[in-house]
């Protein structure tokens, strides 16, 4: 290893070379991160898990459902479904927005089968009809059905939160408040927050793998200087990461502009600046590109991105400070939300198991464009969906950001056979680069009732 005398050491010294004044929110999230350093590899592969995660997380737990612009309208739906469960979302008015289980109370045929804008939800099987706001409203022949009070015959209602224009749901009525389940994480997103967004790029693709596995590919930089290697000259400082955790979320940042400690040489500062902006050795630096003197690579780069922002976000970008403008702040909402905080890669992922199939997931990758107040919105971006033998870097309106994806993606079609592969029965997770895995598995294990210590104990107690 080489350790670049010249490059800072910890995320700290990368703050203090800062152009600008470093927001507190940058150095004060939550807590030194706490999880299992080694978890069973059957926490993947057990079928009958996956029944337990139905009931403790997906019926238990806040997760997103859309945002506020699939329903814009009074009566638009939109249909949440997730391990084999659905639910319908529904505008009812400008503030009111309600979620029910899609399913018929006379015999279960799911109420809605896709989205749309209606004035009652009414059952294709048999007509049984419930208003918006979820009181019957139709029982077909009631003379039929002499048990059934139509006063007590509502739809059952989920919680529903709006929180920066995503729409979350809770099927457990009982569950925390949204508000006290994500904690600290609004006042991280308060410069930048995702209200008044449009969606203007929606992908989605179906993965041979279990959703844990899927989601861990993008809760770590500890992948970069294997996966991305073209990133190893400037965006791979294995000293400069940061790792935190508060409650229900957690936290990474990916300092951008230094350079691994794996590569051999120490570059200058043009040279990174040159690979941050997509050039390659054989290539002529043109003048434009050419660093001023005294300005480091991270810091042209960061007045590179709020030049490109400020046409979207106004003339606030001028006050965002280099860690604002380049470094990768990337959070995760137990159990499956990623959204991203910072100004140049306004994107959030999704991962959910695909139906009730544990050894299939979806990923889903949203881009948030910002709206500037004089500008009308636009409709969300219709999906497109991948097929399995198409890849992100496919999608041209992801541009190069494509390429990464399926770099990050690369290796999951296989892992499953390798998780059942394994001779260990365990697999193991760094201190720090993976240290959102381990505060995922930290909550993971209380919402489940489970022990990684203990079932790892066991295993190697029964191995001899």
């Amino acid at each position: 290893m080489n350790r670049h005398i010249n490059q800072p050491q910890s995320y700290e010294e990368v703050l203090a070379t800062d152009t600008r004044p470093v927001p507190d929110y940058i150095r004060k999230f939550g807590n030194k991160v706490e999880g299992p350093y080694e978890i069973p590899t059957r926490w993947y592969t057990d079928r009958s898990l996956f029944k337990d995660e139905v009931e403790n997380i997906w019926k238990r737990k806040w997760q997103l459902a859309c945002r506020t612009d699939h329903v814009a309208q009074k009566g638009d739906t939109y249909i949440y479904n997730v391990a084999g469960l659905s639910f319908v979302i529904v505008r009812l008015s400008d503030d009111v927005i309600k979620g029910y289980w899609n399913s018929c109370l006379h015999r279960g045929v799911p109420l809605r089968q896709c989205a749309g804008r209606v004035t009652r939800l009414q059952c294709p099987y048999h007509g049984f009809t419930w208003g918006l706001d979820g009181r019957s409203l139709l029982i077909p022949n009631p003379e039929d059905f002499p048990h059934i009070n139509p006063e007590k015959f509502s739809l059952p209602e989920v919680q529903v939160a709006v929180w920066q224009d995503f729409v979350f749901i809770n099927p457990d009525l009982g569950a925390e408040p949204f508000e006290s389940y994500i904690g600290q994480l609004d006042s991280q997103l308060q410069r930048w927050p995702y209200s008044r967004r449009d969606v203007s790029i929606h992908v989605t693709k179906v993965f041979a793998c279990n959703w844990k596995a899927l989601q861990e590919a993008f809760m770590e930089s500890f992948h970069v200087l294997t996966t991305h290697p073209q990133l190893a000259f400037s965006t791979a400082g294995d000293r400069c990461n940061d790792f935190s955790a508060f409650g229900n979320v957690s936290r990474g940042v990916l300092a951008i502009g230094q350079t691994s400690d794996y590569v051999p040489i120490s570059p200058d500062e043009q040279y990174i600046y040159t690979r941050l902006n997509g050039l390659w050795d054989d290539e002529e630096v043109p003048a434009e590109m050419k660093l001023p003197r005294g300005t480091t690579a991270r810091q042209a780069f960061a007045q590179r991105n709020r030049d490109v922002q400020r046409a979207k976000f106004g003339a606030i970008v001028d006050d965002a400070c280099d860690a604002e403008a380049v470094d990768v702040h990337y959070y995760t909402i137990f159990p499956n939300f990623h959204p991203f905080g910072f100004i140049s890669a306004p994107f959030v992922y999704r991962f959910l198991p695909f139906g009730d199939d544990p050894d299939k997931s979806v990923m889903e990758v949203m881009f948030l464009t910002p709206v500037p107040e004089n500008q009308e919105r636009k409709p969300p971006a219709e999906p497109i969906r991948l097929g399995e033998n198409q890849e992100f870097v496919e999608v041209t309106q992801l541009g190069s950001f494509g390429s990464f994806i399926s770099q990050d993606s690369s290796n999951l079609e296989s892992i499953m056979r390798g998780l059942r592969s394994s001779q260990t029965k365990v697999a193991n997770f760094g201190r720090t680069h993976e240290g959102k895995i381990r505060h995922f598995y930290s909550v993971y294990e209380k919402s489940m009732g489970l022990s990684a210590a203990d079932e790892v104990a066991a295993i190697r107690s029964k191995s001899g």
